[in-house]
């Protein structure tokens, strides 16, 4: 418990620490005062341009050469009017069909 105790006080010390402005020397400010930045909530405070560009220039195309006719594919995918169910029947029974030979070369 102690220990914990001593822990949460050096990490809150190690924080306020590291949040600290460091001390600004007045020798030099006339030299390296930088421009005053505008606030946030100023309404008339200048904002840079918005450059367009569109996400679908660098976007590929895909990798499919060839395209399906959708009727078609959606018609073979209506017949399937359990969804998930006769998919895995349907599966099933391609798996048990019987592979053709493959073809010996001589």
């Amino acid at each position: 418990m102690k220990n914990s105790i001593i822990f949460t006080f050096l990490a809150i010390s190690a924080t306020a620490f590291a949040q600290q402005v460091p001390h600004k020397s007045t020798a030099n400010t006339a030299t390296t005062t930088p421009a005053p930045q505008p606030l946030a909530s100023d309404a008339s405070a200048p904002v840079p341009a918005v450059v367009y560009r569109s996400v679908f220039k660098e976007t590929s195309l895909g990798v499919e050469k060839e395209t399906d006719n959708w009727r078609k594919a959606n018609d073979e995918v209506g017949k399937f009017l359990r969804g998930h169910v006769d998919i895995l029947k349907w599966e099933a029974l391609e798996k048990a069909k019987p592979s053709p030979a493959p073809a010996h070369k001589h």
